[in-house]
């Protein structure tokens, strides 16, 4: 959410001044301003998933298996009009056979040797005598690496996905708990070689009401506003950043008119959606660092 309170001032010019030169006016700063204020929304933080102590009773599977039975049906049609019916599709994992191309449903799970993992934490817990290093990922500041591997898995097991076809996402890009559909051939080493894979899509979109059920309802030049932006991706070396810096001088009132600082006054939260960071393609050698022009 922006920081706040932010005045916003317009010095108002007519149409016909935009283009002249500044009079001694404006460059002393007598002319006319207008203050925006920005708009503020109360945000109540839920406590509802919060947990008072740690305890291991609880763990991920359950929703799991829950999210991939709510979804099974849904993503084999889905399958069913991207591949077609002529591909066997197994129930189960188990039910793979080596040598024969079939659709295979069920939920994706990073393995990353970087993570930490809680058998560790115990080892490495200096309270209780361990002697073993640190987790490396702890001391790195990052859990993934070039050794990270995809498995999928249901209720009756798991099989490793064999990602390098080309136009298939990389491991990197995936991660745990995403439910999929993949074309494969079961290896004798036990990996599925994967051609191609499909989503489930979007679940049934409710209908929501723009404004309120009372018909003369019109919204207010002081209703506040959210921001939704995606496909940042800071750190791109070919992208041109003026586009992310032109955002961030609408969003705190640095750019526009009267009428845009007004309707900039008014966001009152900022929700960047996804593709904010630039991942470098498979292959790609990273920038020298302090390279020349």
């Amino acid at each position: 959410r922006p920081d706040k309170p932010v005045a916003m001032t317009t010095c108002v010019m007519m149409p016909q001044e935009l283009l002249g030169a500044p009079t001694a006016m404006d460059l002393d700063g007598s002319a006319p301003a207008q203050v925006h204020e920005r708009v503020d929304v109360e945000c109540e933080v839920s406590g509802r998933y919060t947990t008072s102590k740690r305890q291991l009773s609880s763990q991920y599977a359950d929703i799991y298996y829950y999210r991939l039975n709510k979804l099974k049906k849904p993503l084999k049609e889905a399958a069913s009009r991207k591949f077609g019916t002529s591909l066997p599709t197994v129930n189960r994992i188990l039910e793979l056979e080596i040598g024969i191309k079939s659709v295979v449903c069920g939920t994706l799970y990073k393995e990353m040797k970087l993570k930490p993992n809680i058998l560790d934490e115990i080892n490495n817990d200096p309270t209780a005598g361990a002697t073993n290093p640190p987790i490396e990922g702890l001391k790195n500041g990052r859990f993934v690496s070039d050794e990270d591997t995809i498995v999928l898995e249901d209720e009756s097991g798991r099989v490793t996905l064999n990602l390098e076809a080309e136009g298939l996402p990389k491991v990197a890009q995936l991660v745990t708990g995403a439910v999929l559909a993949f074309v494969g051939i079961l290896h004798e080493n036990g990996a599925l070689i994967v051609s191609d894979m499909c989503a489930p899509g979007l679940p049934p979109q409710r209908k929501i009401a723009l404004h309120s059920s009372s018909s003369d309802a019109k919204e207010s030049d002081s209703d506040p506003l959210m921001l939704l932006v995606s496909g940042l991706s800071l750190g791109d070396p070919t992208s041109d950043p003026l586009a992310t810096d032109l955002l961030v001088d609408y969003v705190t009132g640095n750019l526009g008119g009267s009428a845009d600082h007004a309707e900039a006054a008014r966001i009152a939260q900022v929700i960047v959606a996804g593709a904010s960071c630039y991942s470098t393609p498979e292959g790609a050698k990273p920038a020298a660092e302090g390279g020349g022009g």
